[in-house]
């Protein structure tokens, strides 16, 4: 682009104009910055308030069991976490109910010693084992069958051994 005179303009210049040229032509709305700042920061409120639901929601009811039967982990890679709930059946037995944030359906799988226990979790992201042994455990996320491959491998999360 050059000027009436035909001397070139400095990539400084050219680009100078141009901003003058969309904000007058097309101006950023009113409130654009306050309302991507707004969005950005309660994002993640609906799984804040879920996991502190869970989380008050953990006491149990007088006379049905003691605090100490209910153990709360949470593992967490990247965007990706679970929080367990597990709670202490009868004779080494445990349940797992299990949240994944952000929600997504798929497989999950607890591999103990030379047993492996599988489920599907919701479009919610909740899952559960209902019945399972207490022991060294570890915990494999992964996209169901059908899946894209590459949303699945960001999907996906593997935990390091716990004791159920």
């Amino acid at each position: 682009m050059t000027m009436r005179d035909e001397s070139p303009l400095s990539d400084e210049d050219l680009f100078s104009r141009l901003r003058t040229l969309w904000r007058q032509r097309d101006p950023m709305p009113a409130g654009l910055v306050d309302n991507v700042l707004v969005a950005l920061a309660t994002r993640d409120l609906g799984v804040e308030y879920a996991m502190l639901t869970m989380l008050e929601s953990s006491g149990s009811a007088v006379g049905v069991r003691g605090d100490s039967d209910v153990q709360l982990l949470e593992f967490a890679h990247g965007t990706r976490s679970i929080m367990l709930r597990v709670s202490d059946l009868r004779d080494g037995r445990r349940r797992v109910d299990g949240w994944i944030a952000p929600a997504a359906t798929l497989s999950v799988r607890l591999e103990q010693d030379h047993d492996d226990f599988n489920t599907t979790a919701s479009a919610e992201g909740r899952f559960d084992f209902p019945d399972i042994p207490a022991g060294r455990t570890r915990m494999w996320l992964q996209p169901e069958l059908g899946q894209d491959a590459a949303a699945g491998a960001r999907q996906g999360l593997t935990t390091d051994y716990f004791t159920l």
